[in-house]
């Protein structure tokens, strides 16, 4: 499990270390929401503790919005061979999600615990709000206002 250190020879040392510091800060201030529930062993049992950390009808679109435009960077580093745009499908994704985390819900995002979980969640996420059975699923586990 990653201890927050950062490998100062590492090229990324510097983005790392104002990543570790901009989540120290933000999250200091933020409740515990899928770690605090426990160690997970299936995604059956990740996922109800992922939709209450999703609450908010504008996280969740906020999610939304970033999945899509990190889908659409991917399908466009594709066809017009621009390899770059991958990272930035990933660093759009998810700075999107983050900052729904830390200013909308407050909370702290489960993606350093469970990465892949995490990942597949949000997946699944936008596939249920775009055939609008997502709100049934926050009815279901508790996890606010339904909203889609």
């Amino acid at each position: 499990m990653w201890q927050g250190r950062v490998d100062n020879h590492s090229p990324y040392a510097n983005w790392a270390a104002i990543l570790l510091l901009v989540s120290k800060l933000a999250c200091g201030k933020l409740h515990a929401t899928v770690a605090s529930e426990g160690s997970y062993v299936t995604f059956g049992e990740f996922w109800p503790a992922y939709v209450r950390a999703h609450g908010k009808p504008t996280t969740r679109a906020i999610h939304c919005v970033g999945t899509l435009a990190g889908w659409m960077l991917v399908g466009g580093a594709i066809v017009v061979h621009r390899w770059w745009w991958l990272l930035a499908a990933l660093v759009v994704s998810y700075a999107l999600a983050w900052l729904s985390h830390f200013f909308v819900e407050h909370n702290r995002p489960a993606t350093f615990e469970h990465p892949l979980w995490s990942w597949w969640a949000d997946q699944r996420m936008v596939f249920l709000m775009l055939i609008g059975r997502m709100g049934g699923e926050v009815r279901k586990y508790g996890g606010g206002r339904v909203r889609e």
